[in-house]
């Protein structure tokens, strides 16, 4: 029987502690693994790594890898190609290399992918260049939230969901509040992930979504269609 290897991964540490996508990303990937009646090794979890880093210098991608070279696997399954790879040259690069080991990669989302032939390359050539630009994209929208923050001035008490106090002190040594907040990684990729959602579906759905994926909110309960309608509401989050 052939043997498939199950890769998850996801990109913050703040997300690894609330599991953010991996149980459903396990879940998806084992289903498919059944479906096509390989034997599966244990998952290979990445938790808290970016994709931005090539695959073969994350603790888990490089056991993939490893594996892959020592002919230990038939097939890989991902929930899609951005647990993968974000970073153009190294989807490629990665992907030639599994092609010549006879290595085969099959996505939750997408289903079977190569570069074995010239629609196949430029199929996947086009997936992982958007990829990249969302991750580069991210980044600059990530810079222009938070300028955009600090230009609204000071706001004394807690920091809007998706960013944090930032900790400052007095000359006697006392905790101060100035009003400044900076991005709170592991909910900023909530709101993203919210206002992804809000172009096709209502907060109530979205809420739902979150819940099933056992996503806590800040306090660790669960969400709401007023949560999700509060993220919706701040103008300096809706661009994100």
């Amino acid at each position: 029987m052939l043997r498939a290897a199950v890769y998850e991964r996801v990109s913050t540490q703040e997300q690894a502690e609330s599991r953010l996508g991996l149980d459903s990303q396990n879940r998806h990937g084992r289903a498919l693994v059944e479906k096509i009646g390989h034997l599966v090794s244990e998952p290979l979890v990445d938790d808290g790594v970016s994709a931005g880093i090539p695959i073969a210098e994350r603790p888990a991608g490089r056991k993939l890898i490893e594996l892959v070279a020592a002919r230990g696997v038939d097939v890989v399954v991902a929930l899609d190609l951005e647990r993968l790879f974000r970073d153009h040259i190294d989807c490629i690069a990665t992907l030639r290399r599994w092609h010549e080991l006879g290595v085969r990669l099959l996505l939750v989302d997408g289903g079977e992918i190569g570069v074995d032939n010239p629609e196949d390359f430029l199929s996947v050539g086009i997936r992982s260049l958007i990829g990249e630009y969302t991750r580069l994209e991210t980044r600059r929208r990530t810079s222009r939230a938070l300028l955009e923050l600090q230009k609204r001035g000071r706001h004394i008490g807690p920091a809007p969901f998706g960013f944090k106090n930032v900790i400052e002190y007095d000359a006697a040594g006392e905790r101060v509040d100035r009003g400044r907040h900076e991005i709170h990684e592991g909910e900023f990729v909530i709101v993203q992930r919210v206002h992804a959602l809000a172009s096709s579906k209502n907060p109530t759905t979205i809420a739902r979504i979150l819940n099933e994926e056992k996503i806590p909110t800040r306090r660790g309960g669960r969400w709401s269609a007023m949560h999700i309608t509060r993220i919706l509401a701040r103008p300096v989050l809706r661009a994100v």
